[in-house]
């Protein structure tokens, strides 16, 4: 510890006689006092760990609740009680302030932590003198009912917040974080766990509560699919098994899978962008009367009326059907064609299934109308960010040749570890790490693949329209203007912007001109950016060394193109964002922009009209 900071802030607490509450001593020099609660709730649960010259508070509280703790603390140990650390709010803000005198720890790594790694106090904070070595660990991210809990490595002590215990009541983790969070703190194999609320315990507190929940999950699922209401579910969830769980846990439930609950871990897993204005503070706003949805789900389509209570949801199964229902819609999802937009008189929101906006902006009358439009962007991100990976691969590691042989029965590996034909620079298989990657529009999908990118080992750059912020991951993140000064450093080069007036055959004769000859272009994007004639004669002329295409322009590509019969070429039809996951987000998204629209909250993906993304 440094000596400036073990001489500040802190509170000398002197040996009184104890208070009428008693400390319990849990382990060598760890102590839990359980605090009274002022409603009917179990105890608020309070612990000290003590250090060579000082002690450690865990969730003392402030104000009220400190000035309850602080006799009964003093009578345990003539040391100051120097810092304090809350498994509760969130660690990394100045919520839940220090009591005065008192340093409050926290770390800014917690506060957007997915619990997927160790925590870490700030490093001019050593919290191993005494003996003890005591770890910060993320339990879920933020917002949760308990974001960190705190472990006394040699004793074995696990303050785990409200992750157990009595004291979720208010403020859950969303589900399936809560179990994989008790997943985690059970790998520490801890010896004593002390609850948020509740009596201290052993490790089976974190495994009954876990096993409860996963058991709660799938009968409250089961009951859902069945139609069941909430309070049918709340009636027949009533076994014993499920008494380790706080009350209201089986509604709490019920809510999120269902969708009453925002879809918080959702939105913030796939970096979800709401709109900077809520639905409700239209001039005149009221909830929507009528929804047309398309039944993408079929069987499950009408389990979106769960989040829309008292709205009249109309499944239809066809645009034509959608045009006919939606006379006096207020919103249509799932479709846009200008038989609806022109039978819809009172339309004020559309939920496209796709990412790409261009042909709907197209309508005639739409971009001037008040309809607001939200889009399925990044749904289709992680499965487009692995085609883009898995076409690089296959391009450095030639393995669309290597099928090739395989269809042949012919063991050679000439064609695949001797110079490529189409390069000329006697270059073999391909290592992509220390290698530099340009990703050309840092939207969805090309975030995501600039993640995977820098996952394994390349260096990546990017360009984006609108601004020059973006991910630790990427080195550098350029204006769209930049593009032909940053295409000569890339190796391999991805393009994944939208198509828009100003992104149309952006990739031209003179984008190529700048390529390195060793160069791959992924397109993900959308085919009418690419200048297809020059992208043809780059490749023929040995300007880039491979293209892996999803989209081309024209689309599909004619039978007779001379793509087709390149050997450095590999083409998929446009499906490069579909996997086995994307119906599943799409629903989400769905449900949660449905939930907003009816509460008057802000929605998610809004498009703007007139930029055309």
């Amino acid at each position: 510890m440094k000596p400036a900071l073990m001489a500040s802030c802190c509170i000398l607490l002197a040996a009184t006689p104890l208070a009428s509450q008693n400390p319990q001593r849990v382990a060598d020099a760890v102590q839990v006092l359980a605090v009274p609660a002022r409603t009917d709730t179990p105890a608020h649960n309070v612990g000290w760990i003590e250090f060579a010259d000082y002690l450690l508070i865990v969730d003392g509280g402030s104000g009220d609740t400190w000035s309850e703790v602080r006799e009964p603390v003093r009578a345990s140990a003539a040391k100051p009680a120097r810092f304090i650390v809350y498994t509760y709010g969130s660690p990394g803000t100045a919520d839940s302030a220090a009591p005065e005198g008192m340093t409050r720890l926290v770390t800014a790594a917690s506060h957007t932590a997915t619990g997927s790694a160790q925590l870490a106090f700030p490093s001019d904070i050593a919290l191993t003198d005494g003996g003890h070595s005591v770890e910060l660990h993320g339990v879920g991210g933020d917002p949760a009912g308990g974001t960190a809990s705190v472990f006394v490595v040699n004793s074995g002590v696990l303050f785990a917040g409200d992750l157990v215990g009595s004291g979720r009541g208010s403020t859950p983790l969303p589900l399936d974080a809560w179990i994989q969070s008790l997943e985690r703190l059970e790998r520490l194999d801890p010896r004593v766990v002390v609850p948020g609320r509740g009596p201290v315990g052993g490790a089976d507190l974190l495994t009954t509560t876990r096993q409860a929940l996963v058991r709660l999950e799938t009968r409250v699922a089961a009951a859902v699919s069945e139609g069941n209401t909430r309070e049918q579910v709340l009636q027949s969830v009533t076994a014993d098994d499920f008494a380790v769980l706080p009350a209201g846990t089986v509604g709490r439930v019920f809510d999120e899978i269902v969708g009453l609950e925002p879809a918080t871990a959702f939105v913030t897993g796939l970096g979800l962008e709401a709109g900077a204005t809520p639905t409700g503070a239209a001039p005149g706003w009221t909830p929507p009367g009528k929804v047309v949805v398309a039944d993408l789900w079929p069987g499950r389509t009408e389990q979106l009326s769960r989040v829309a209570p008292g709205i009249d949801l109309v499944v239809v199964a066809d645009p034509q059907h959608a045009a006919a229902a939606a006379t006096d819609a207020d919103a249509v999802l799932g479709w846009l064609t200008p038989e609806i937009l022109s039978s819809a008189q009172q339309l004020r929101w559309v939920q496209l299934p796709a990412a790409g906006v261009e042909r709907y902006l197209a309508i005639p009358g739409f971009v001037e109308s008040d309809v607001v439009l939200t889009n399925a962007q990044r749904i289709f991100a992680p499965g487009g960010a692995e085609h883009v990976l898995a076409m690089v691969l296959a391009l450095s590691r030639r393995l669309h040749t290597a099928l090739a042989l395989q269809r042949d029965r012919r063991w050679d590996t000439t064609p695949l570890t001797g110079p490529a034909p189409y390069s000329g620079d006697g270059s073999e298989l391909l290592e992509l790490r220390d290698r530099t990657l340009l990703v050309v529009g840092l939207g969805g999908i090309g975030t995501e693949v600039a993640r995977l990118a820098h996952g394994i080992g390349m260096r990546v750059i990017a360009t984006r329209g609108s601004r020059r912020e973006g991910p630790p991951f990427v080195d550098y993140v350029g204006l769209s203007s930049e593009l032909l000064t940053l295409t000569p450093q890339a190796d391999v080069i991805v393009n994944s912007v939208p198509f828009t007036p100003a992104t149309d055959d952006m990739f031209d004769t003179a984008f190529f001109a700048k390529t390195k000859p060793t160069a791959f272009f992924v397109n993900i994007g959308r085919g009418r950016t690419v200048d297809t004639d020059a992208l043809t004669q780059a490749l023929r002329a040995g300007r880039i060394a491979g293209a892996g295409l999803d989209v081309t322009d024209p689309e599909p590509l004619p039978a007779d193109h001379e793509l087709w019969g390149m050997p450095n070429v590999i083409i998929t039809p446009h499906i490069g964002g579909d996997s086995d996951g994307h119906m599943e987000r799409l629903w989400l998204l769905f449900r949660e922009n449905l939930r907003r629209v009816v509460t008057g909250e802000p929605l998610l993906s809004v498009v703007d009209k007139q930029r055309g993304y």
